[in-house]
């Protein structure tokens, strides 16, 4: 691994600078150049990287690596999510076997956890082929006599432990006995004196009683996982100013490929997308249902019920919060 004072400059100020030049002397002296977050530059990887979480409700991420000829970047190691390679220039020969820990998380990352397990395999990956490694799979890349540049995307699990985590956590505050001292030792629990395991079987119990608690806890994480990005986003900032200049007949489309979740009550209609809540008149809910059918529409097509100067101001505002997108320019 190089230290990034050997590329970057200016470090300690508002900003680093890339030293381009430095980069290319490393990169000819054997090193691998990383594009980290390609997705959120890339467009097209973007849309990819967001429809997947979209689909999926996981965060997916997207890496670029480029090494140059007979070299290696990364030795062995195993991922803690799961990882599609598509060879995007040159070839690479990958060597895979199966670790000592099935579904490994970074903690198992050790020398004893790196010796391989059973029949190792070996793939020679060429130009447009696509590569599948399972999370916790050893894996490493060696170029050819060609240089190599593969993007890969990363799809990050979401695991019943993590559920159970945000589980413990939402019980935690409403329920005192969750937030009770253990005595010191795991001798005994409580003024009953009865064992440990007998209180942690009781506590866990808890966490089932509510299917509610568990879909609410879902619907959080999944929505929270959702990737929604630069490339989502992208344009928003430019139409958030300029939503005067959309008419009844201006078409939109969503932004993105997920709609809002959308729930109704006490007379109110409310949209979840990320971490976000907008709240609209319950009244509105076929006419944004219909602007989420997936279908380029326009203010002018939407149902009855809403008069014309209603329908252009519910428009503009879903523009404004970067749910819907006018398909051309404004």
């Amino acid at each position: 691994m190089i230290s990034p004072e050997m590329y970057l400059s200016n470090r300690n100020g508002p900003m680093a600078d890339v030293d381009v030049d430095r980069v290319l002397e490393l990169h000819r002296a054997g090193a691998s150049i990383i594009l980290n977050s390609v997705h959120e530059a890339l467009r097209p990887v973007g849309e990819l990287c967001r429809a997947l979480s979209d689909s999926m409700g996981i965060h997916v991420h997207g890496n670029v690596y480029i090494t140059p000829p007979a070299a290696q970047g990364f030795p062995v190691h195993f991922d803690s999510h799961d990882v599609f390679l598509l060879q995007i220039v040159g070839e690479k020969r990958w060597e895979l076997a199966h670790s000592q820990v099935p579904l490994a998380t970074f903690e198992a990352q050790n020398e004893d956890q790196l010796a391989p397990q059973g029949t190792q395999t070996t793939i020679h990956l060429q130009s447009g082929e696509l590569l599948y490694i399972p999370r916790g799979v050893l894996h490493e890349g060696v170029t050819s006599k060609e240089m190599s540049a593969h993007l890969t995307i990363g799809m990050n699990p979401f695991t019943w432990a993590q559920l159970l985590h945000d589980l413990v956590e939402q019980v935690e505050t409403t329920d005192a006995e969750f937030r009770s001292s253990v005595p010191t030792g795991l001798r005994r629990v409580g003024d009953t004196g009865e064992d440990y395991q007998v209180t942690l079987s009781r506590l866990t119990r808890k966490l089932y009683v509510s299917n509610e608690l568990v879909s609410r806890s879902v619907d959080r994480i999944t929505r929270e996982r959702s990737d929604r990005g630069p490339a989502r986003l992208r344009g928003v900032l430019y139409y958030m100013h300029s939503v005067d200049r959309i008419c009844s007949d201006t078409r939109l489309r969503p932004c993105g490929t997920q709609a809002p979740d959308m729930t109704r009550t006490d007379g109110e209609l409310v949209l979840r997308f990320g971490d976000r809540v907008l709240t609209l008149p319950s009244f509105t809910e076929v006419h944004v249902r219909a602007l989420f059918a997936g279908q380029p529409i326009c203010a002018s097509d939407l149902p009855p019920g809403i008069d014309r100067e209603g329908r252009l101001v519910l428009v503009r505002r879903l523009v404004e919060e970067g749910l819907l997108v006018p398909i051309e320019r404004v």
